[in-house]
């Protein structure tokens, strides 16, 4: 799972079960394997590409920056 308000290395985990989030959570699923998610979990927690994400968040910066599934999908290059 990956939080979609301003994203961070704290903001990116690997969840323990299946869970009920919010519409600001972005969930990850369906992965080929587990070598295949570990590597996107690490990808995600680079600053690199935190840093994409970031330049992408839409909407107030200082109060509710998020990164839309459209800009996740298909502009950050992990």
């Amino acid at each position: 799972m990956l939080s979609g308000l301003c994203p961070s290395k704290d903001h990116v985990v690997i969840s323990d079960g299946e869970y009920m989030v919010s519409p600001a959570i972005h969930v990850l699923s369906e992965f080929d394997s587990e070598k295949t998610r570990d590597f996107v979990y690490d990808r995600l927690r680079d600053d690199s590409v935190l840093k994409q994400m970031n330049s992408l968040l839409d909407g107030f910066k200082i109060t509710y920056a998020k990164i839309s599934d459209g800009n996740l999908m298909n502009n950050v290059k992990i």
